[in-house]
């Protein structure tokens, strides 16, 4: 083979090498192009999550202390009255219910 023919054995084998490294480089640029893209969204979306968060958080601050941590005496003394509230409207609505079918 003579010389010639080395140089076209060469220009074509960097010719094939610089296709595939331009094939492979496009894939690689349009990958990279389609995450970034989809970061962005992701961090919308994040961010939207973080502000629900945030008012949640707030929420959760405005709530009262948990039962667990607060006096049990005075929690004692809520349930009491509260059942005391329950059982005089319930005998309110039986006084009126009665009445009400005396009357009618």
């Amino acid at each position: 083979m003579s010389w010639w023919g080395w140089v076209l054995l060469w220009t074509a084998i960097l010719a094939g090498t610089g296709w595939l490294f331009f094939v492979l480089g496009r894939g690689l640029w349009r990958q990279a192009s389609a995450l970034f893209g989809e970061l962005g969204t992701a961090s919308e979306r994040l961010g939207a999550v973080m502000e629900q968060v945030d008012a949640l958080g707030e929420q959760a601050a405005a709530r009262k202390d948990l039962a667990v941590f607060a006096d049990p005496v005075a929690l004692r003394r809520e349930r009491e009255a509260a059942a005391r509230r329950k059982t005089r409207a319930k005998e309110k609505r039986r006084r009126d219910l009665l009445a009400a079918r005396q009357r009618g």
